[in-house]
């Protein structure tokens, strides 16, 4: 969720910034190559952070490694804050692009692009002024309330059933037909491969104890789409234990393991 937000933040905040005056005037209008690689900037400090955060993680423990990530964004943040040219302003992102990948993972869904030009496609669409920068101020505050929203269900419907039909529902190349919408098929086949992805390589790990998880992930683990949340094997051997008590002394009663899990 940390990532995420910080992910966020940051496309949001530049996409309301690269269609204002200030900004074309100070940086001489930047386009093409140069726009590009401004706007991939923190996608791809968030690859190189996602490829180390589990060496990393290993090393110093998960507490300690967001600590760490965290200084990233700060320094990454105070490059921005003090720029005055292209190279600090790809470079600021590249460091908070560190900071997410460590604390998140990255996923190639099209929605990166959609949020960083929003205020592009919003005045393709037609829309100019405040409306087109307000588009930028909408879709982040979307983008928290949902992710909130699914910190309540996750545990429900469990982890890979809402990897699969999240990806699947970033599907929405059909609202850019008149706006090069080619590009979204590309994202939109990138969604559909990574339900895929997700249906085939990932086990549920909802309701798992760590050993169990271990398992999972583990040669000898069941294949992932056989997977499903519950389940846990503790919790059979816990009413195993709790049987066997009461038949040795009937007058004792012990709360049965799923009873206290609703509790």
């Amino acid at each position: 969720m940390l990532g995420g937000m910080l992910f966020g933040f940051g496309i949001s905040s530049m996409s309301a910034i690269v269609v204002t005056d200030q900004y074309i005037e100070f940086f001489h209008n930047p386009s093409g190559l140069i726009q590009g690689a401004i706007g991939s900037a923190l996608a791809a400090g968030s690859v190189v952070g996602s490829a180390v955060a589990g060496p990393i993680s290993d090393k110093i423990g998960r507490r300690d490694a967001i600590m760490f990530a965290c200084i990233f964004w700060l320094i990454g943040t105070s490059v921005q804050v003090a720029c005055q040219n292209y190279g600090q302003l790809i470079a600021g992102p590249v460091l908070n692009g560190l900071t997410v990948g460590i604390t998140s993972s990255q996923q190639l869904a099209g929605a990166n692009v959609v949020v960083y030009y929003l205020t592009y496609i919003a005045q393709m669409a037609g829309l100019a002024g405040n409306v087109a920068m307000v588009t930028s101020g909408v879709q982040y505050a979307v983008f928290i309330i949902f992710t909130g929203v699914m910190w309540l269900f996750i545990d429900k419907t469990g982890r890979r059933t809402l990897l699969i039909w999240g990806a699947l529902g970033m599907f929405t190349p059909p609202a850019f037909v008149n706006i090069t919408w080619r590009l979204f098929i590309i994202f939109g086949v990138l969604c559909v491969a990574a339900a895929g992805w997700s249906w085939v390589f990932y086990p549920e790990t909802c309701g798992k104890t760590l050993e169990e998880v271990e398992v999972l992930f583990s040669n000898e683990g069941p294949k992932p789409w056989k997977t499903k949340k519950g389940d846990s094997r503790l919790i059979a051997r816990i009413e195993a234990v709790v049987a066997k008590k009461t038949q040795e002394d009937p007058d004792v009663h012990v709360a049965p393991a799923a009873e206290k899990e609703s509790a």
